[in-house]
């Protein structure tokens, strides 16, 4: 594509695999990329992963999250560095869902058991994950930064517009539970976070406040105020509960349907441009970050 004038190209297209993408592990079911990587997900429960960040001949490999191949991968979530992973498996007899953690540098799954409980503790088996807000390993924000065996705090979003903190860290041998924060008024369903460190505390000298984004079918819901995921979310329900406050969010006309949402911004700069894939098309617009004071 090339830009107005048809002067210089914006970017370029290049075929970098041709057939047998998933040779021996099924079909292709759903594809994600970062920092150089393309995850696969497949009909049999297999990972595919090709790293292009060098040129070693040896760019493939094969992590098998489903043992029996009963269970096919319907959704992925990778994170900026490319190193983490959740993937949603669909067991393809029964319909029912499991989620996988699998760090794709050491490529090792683990189930994620308590996730799954977490998200029918109401007693309803169709809630599922729709989105994860993945922490930066190069975060200014020590209550977000990540490394190469731990997600850091991350953010999963629910078909029943649920927010709930969570994370992975290889080193400890037990799963953690989820811990719900936050539910949206409509329950919407949520499909896409991003979050980000965008300033000093509110102090000084502390750590940097978090700005949260986050989508539904037709908004675009912004949350600050605090320095970390359960400061901001508590001091959003005091104020919308007391009727001391509303939510902030973008609403856009038209059909619902699913969207998706990303922040850029440098490597450890703050967030500069936010867009938005919705019914209408696709909004972008300049980030005005909050200063330290402000809340949701």
């Amino acid at each position: 594509a090339s830009d107005a004038d048809g002067a210089s190209p914006q970017f370029e297209l290049e075929i970098v695999e041709g057939q047998g993408l998933t040779r021996g592990t099924g079909e292709v079911t759903c594809a994600c990329a970062a920092n150089d990587c393309v995850l696969i997900g497949t009909s049999t429960g297999a990972l595919v992963r090709y790293d292009y960040s060098d040129d070693s001949d040896q760019n493939r490999t094969v992590i098998h999250l489903s043992k029996s191949g009963k269970h096919a991968v319907t959704r992925l979530w990778l994170d900026r560095s490319s190193m983490h992973a959740v993937a949603a498996l669909e067991d393809r007899s029964s319909g029912s869902l499991e989620y996988a953690y699998v760090n794709t540098v050491t490529q090792s799954p683990r189930l994620l058991s308590k996730v799954k409980a977490a998200l029918q503790a109401a007693g309803d088996e169709t809630v599922s994950v729709q989105a994860v807000g993945w922490t930066d390993i190069h975060s200014a924000s020590a209550f977000l930064r990540g490394s190469g065996t731990a997600t850091g705090p991350m953010l999963l979003g629910t078909s029943r517009g649920e927010f709930f903190e969570y994370a992975v860290d290889e080193s400890e041998k037990k799963e953690r539970a989820p811990k719900l924060l936050y539910e949206l008024p409509e329950r919407e369903v949520i499909y896409g976070i991003e979050f980000s460190a965008v300033g000093g505390g509110g102090g000084g000298g502390g750590d940097p406040n978090v700005l949260v984004v986050a989508i539904t079918s037709t908004r675009c819901y912004f949350f600050s105020g605090g320095t970390t995921f359960e400061g901001i979310f508590s001091q959003v329900s005091r104020d919308y509960e007391g009727g001391d406050g509303l939510l902030s969010f973008l609403e856009l006309p038209g059909q619902s349907c699913t969207g998706e949402l990303h922040l850029y911004r440098n490597l450890v700069g703050l967030p500069q441009y936010l867009t938005w894939m919705a019914a209408p098309g696709l909004f972008h617009g300049q980030m005005k970050v909050p200063g330290p004071e402000d809340k949701a």
